[in-house]
């Protein structure tokens, strides 16, 4: 987790964590009121990342070579990349900050064009 977090704080050094429960850390953006990632700690089949993002800005495709069995789901207006991460060789530490990078800026561009959102909350059931 440490690697990752360094990672994510490469992509964007702002970026604020916060530990406030025991199960979940959650990511947020200087000025903006919506959580971009939470990353569930405790979950028994490995470290959970979900990010909130611009729908449609990624398939499958994109993301198949990070983590174990990585998924979007679309609602409302929203897309939920979840990578869930169970051994170092599924980071692709390189690749993975690309990823990242580009995420954050669809995340952003639709903050800023005030498209429809959904909280992070409601994509994790």
């Amino acid at each position: 987790m440490p690697r990752l977090i360094a990672l994510v704080r490469e992509v964007e050094p702002e970026v604020a964590i916060t530990w406030d429960t025991r199960a979940a850390i959650t990511f947020r953006l200087p000025g903006i009121s919506r959580a971009w990632a939470q990353w569930r700690t405790k979950d028994t089949h490995g470290l959970d990342c979900r990010f909130l993002g611009k729908k449609g800005q990624f398939n499958l495709s994109r993301i198949e070579e990070f983590g174990f069995h990585p998924e979007i789901a679309s609602k409302a207006g929203s897309d939920l990349m979840r990578l869930v991460f169970q051994r170092e060789e599924h980071v692709r530490a390189a690749r993975l900050k690309e990823i990242l990078a580009e995420h954050l800026r669809g995340f952003r561009e639709v903050l800023a064009d005030k498209a429809p959102w959904i909280s992070l909350t409601a994509h994790l059931g």
